[in-house]
């Protein structure tokens, strides 16, 4: 029994010098990453942490793209030359050295210096199994599973990768999952060892019992044969002995001759019973106290004077069964010193897993509380400079609207200024009039209105243009007075000059402009006239809202025209826009808004019987007699659309919603005045769309909405 308890020491300590040896300190911790850095980031920080002073090594196994992309799209490398692959492979190459690189600069920025270990293969975890068997790997640290896989909670691996590795990886090589820079599983060879050390330790003591009980059946006989005489069998012949004697009786008289004799006295040999060691952690007195009952059998049980058949009767039986007995307890109280050894040792290393993750994440939420502090400052300062630029940009917004009100404050003073004071102009006698028209020749006549006809002429060596009152014109004195009053007052490079009259015949006499109106030139109608280009259109345009805005800001009271079309626009040498007709423009009103807090004021002029022309005209002036500025606003918009798609005024706007709702902006788009720039094109579709809206009230202002879009392409015209 003493040669199986040392066979048992010795396999244990030689189990234990296999883990001494499997679990040897290696150099080096190879730390597996991904092709991208921030991926594998946080486990190359851990394992510099946690290497102990060890040397790093980055390991990655690159795997060649199947399908290289090209010219936009992605082909498989067996479908391009040697040398489009070879390109390609070398760029990936490149970038796979500039990855590792970078993180050898995590390292150096951490105090060390790594070195790098990678190999080309189509599959990573086969790979890395490679890596691991090629160069005796001992220590590897690598990824359990994506970041946003992490939770507190995570104990098992997440990734194919990972647990392909920890199930093909050698035995001698201890792995550390990592995740998101938390240990998350450690696979080392000291846990498989232990369970082969538990098969062996199980094997080992089932031979001990058999042996044991070997033992103790060779005992039994030895000590039965003690307590007979020299001429009975021996121990396993007793119960047939027994049997025997009662039958013939022949047994008691042996007992009875035996008992007299003093021969026959029974003294057993002294017992001595031995176990195999145990491991030494306390529990030994457990193991004393179930021996103690084998020498608790007390002396007269062994040294009892009886005859030896009463011995070998009840004697005997009782010292066995209570020796078996002790043997079973003493057995039972080794496994459980056992049991609670490898409990205790499990204890100890949960205890020592524990507290170094509570080191991990002590060192993790410090980094994490660097890190935050470093955002938190990046964020403040980002802040700030959020804060200099806004306050940048409200001191240049003051500073704009400042030179902007200067601006409106000189206009005004021009206007008022023009308005107070009278502006000359030539009175001329009938006699020139029809000096300088021949005698009104019909070959001078150059148009006719409704207010009678238009003659060239030349007056005091001034080419001219003179308007003539008809007999039957449905004019009268009153457009007379006005346009006379409108034009002498006012100068503008888009308004027409009036430069004298004759009050006898009511004769207005202007400046000529050779070009004729801008209805000819849409229309077309007049054969020495041809089309305007795109660029001019939209120069014609901006003049046109220059001229207005000029007449609708006029101090102390707004003009409106009253009667903007094409034909009232003339065209000069250059193709300047110059707007006429004044006859029936108006001079605007104030009156007090009482139903606003704020007391606005409101510019119109009511009528009974709306004039101008229909197509043209303002509706909501048409249904209330009310003329506003935003009735010349309407009157744009209308002219805008004509500009920009040449067809008529009556029903445009519909016509062009109706393209609009098609998509097709282009087809609307004069072709004759050229090749128009589609997005501004489409900018002056819908501005003109909105000068026309219904409701005046969503007009935009020529003064600020309009004219910062047509001042926008100024620079195209």
């Amino acid at each position: 029994m003493n040669s199986i308890g040392d066979n048992i020491v010795m396999a244990t300590r030689r189990e234990s010098v296999k883990e001494v040896n499997s679990n040897g300190v290696s150099d080096t911790v190879y730390v597996a990453v991904a092709k991208d850095v921030k991926d594998s980031k946080l486990n190359v920080i851990w394992a510099i942490q946690n290497s102990g002073g060890k040397r790093i090594c980055i390991l990655h196994v690159h795997v060649p793209s199947p399908k290289i992309p090209m010219m936009g799209a992605k082909f498989p490398a067996s479908a391009l030359t040697k040398q489009q692959v070879d390109a390609y492979r070398k760029i990936e190459s490149q970038d796979m050295h500039k990855t590792l690189d970078a993180y050898l600069l995590i390292s150096q920025r951490m105090g060390v210096k790594a070195e790098k270990l990678h190999i080309e293969m189509d599959c990573i975890e086969k790979g890395i199994i490679e890596l691991v068997s090629k160069y005796n790997i001992q220590n590897l640290v690598m990824g359990a599973a994506s970041d946003k896989y992490h939770s507190r909670r995570m104990t098992d691996l997440r990734s194919k990768k990972a647990t392909y590795v920890c199930e093909h990886a050698p035995s001698s090589c201890l792995i550390q999952f990592i995740c998101k820079g938390y240990l998350i599983q450690t696979r080392n060879t000291r846990a498989l060892r232990d369970c082969d050390l538990d098969k062996y330790r199980v094997e080992g003591t089932s031979t001990l019992m058999e042996q044991m009980q070997n033992s103790e059946v060779g005992n039994s006989s030895h000590l039965r044969s003690r307590s007979v005489s020299h001429d009975q069998d021996q121990l396993s012949q007793h119960h047939r002995v027994r049997s025997i004697s009662s039958s013939v009786g022949s047994g008691r008289s042996m007992a009875s001759s035996c008992a007299s004799s003093p021969e026959t006295s029974w003294s057993p040999s002294p017992l001595s019973v031995e176990t195999a060691p145990i491991p030494s952690d306390g529990n030994e007195s457990v193991l004393d106290l179930k021996m103690s009952c084998l020498s608790s059998i007390k002396e007269e049980d062994l040294h009892h004077k009886s005859p030896p058949s009463v011995l070998q009767d009840g004697g005997m039986d009782s010292v066995y069964d209570q020796l078996e007995q002790a043997m079973a307890e003493a057995e039972k109280a080794r496994w459980e010193a056992y049991r609670e050894t490898v409990r205790r040792r499990k204890a100890e290393k949960d205890l020592i897993d524990a507290i170094r993750k509570t080191n991990d994440n002590n060192i993790l939420y410090q980094e994490e509380m660097k890190l935050r502090k470093e955002l938190e400052e990046e964020l403040q300062k980002a802040k700030e400079e959020i804060h200099n630029m806004r306050s940048q940009i409200d001191k240049v917004n003051e500073n704009l609207q400042l030179a902007l009100d200067h601006k409106s404050s000189t206009e005004n003073q021009i206007g008022e200024a023009l308005t107070q004071s009278l502006q000359l102009f030539n009175e001329f006698s009938y006699s020139e009039i029809e000096e300088a028209t021949c005698n009104f020749n019909p070959s001078l006549k150059i148009g006719e209105g409704g207010y009678g006809s238009i003659f060239k002429g030349i007056i005091r060596h001034t080419e001219v243009a003179i308007k003539i009152l008809s007999p039957d014109s449905t004019q009268g004195p009153s457009e007379f007075q006005q346009e006379v009053k409108v034009l002498s007052k006012l100068r503008h490079p888009n308004l027409i000059t009036l430069i004298g009259v004759n009050q006898e015949s009511r004769t207005l006499v202007y400046e000529y402009l050779p070009n004729g109106s801008l209805e000819d030139h849409l229309n077309c109608k007049v054969k020495t006239t041809s089309p305007l280009s795109w660029k001019t259109r939209i120069r014609i345009a901006r003049e046109l809202c220059s001229a207005l805005i000029f007449l609708h800001s006029n101090k102390p009271h707004s003009i409106v025209h009253g009667d903007l079309k094409p034909s009232n626009i003339l065209l000069d040498g250059n193709l300047v826009s110059k707007l006429s007709d004044f006859g029936i423009s108006r001079v605007l009103s104030r009156q007090d808004d009482s139903s606003s807090n704020n007391k606005n004021t409101t510019q119109f002029w009511i009528t009974s019987f709306a004039k101008g022309t229909f197509a043209y005209m303002d509706p909501e002036f048409f249904a209330t007699g009310e003329l506003t500025t935003k009735s010349d606003v309407y009157s744009f918009g209308i002219l805008l659309l004509m500009l920009v798609t040449g067809k008529s005024a009556l029903g445009i706007k519909n016509e062009v919603m109706y393209g609009l709702n098609g998509g097709e902006v282009k087809s609307l788009l004069d072709p004759l005045a050229g090749d128009w720039p589609i997005v501004e094109g489409e900018k002056l579709v819908h501005l003109g769309l909105k000068c026309c809206d219904m409701d005046r009230k969503c007009r935009p202002e020529l003064c600020s909405d309009v004219w910062r879009v047509l001042e926008s392409m100024r620079g195209l015209c």
